[in-house]
This record gives structure tokens, sequence and C-alpha cells, in this order.
């Protein structure tokens, strides 16, 4: 999913974090950070039940999540 697509679904962090239970701040930092990392785009598609698709092309590069050290 995009910047784009979850800003159409909650155009303000206040109803993003009222309708997904997640803290606003989170929805402020990936529009700092220009990019949804891919473990909240797939939290994000179970909340939505499937409205918004989590797609591996549109994380970062190389996601802190599932790196290894």
């Amino acid at each position: 999913m995009t910047l784009d697509e979850v800003k159409k679904m909650f155009p303000t962090a206040y109803r993003f974090g009222k309708e997904t239970g997640m803290m606003t701040a989170t929805y402020l930092n990936w529009f700092r950070y220009g990019y949804i990392p891919l473990k909240s785009q797939v939290r994000l598609e179970h909340i939505t039940n499937g409205k918004l698709k989590a797609r591996l092309e549109d994380g970062p590069k190389q996601d802190i999540y599932f790196t290894r050290n």
C-alpha cells in the first residue's frame, strides 16, 4: 500500500488513530519517512479487512523489521 492510499482512507492522523487503534505518531512518521514498513502494511491490511493491500514493493528496499543481524 502507498501513502496516498492510506491518506485517502484516513485523511487525518486523528481519524487514523480512532479507526485503527494505532498511534497517530505512527501515521505521521510514515509520511516523514516516505514509506509504510511492511509489518505495518500487513497490520493495516488485517484492520481494514483487505481494503488496503500490503505490497513488498511499496515498502523500503530493506525493511528493518525483517532484517536479522
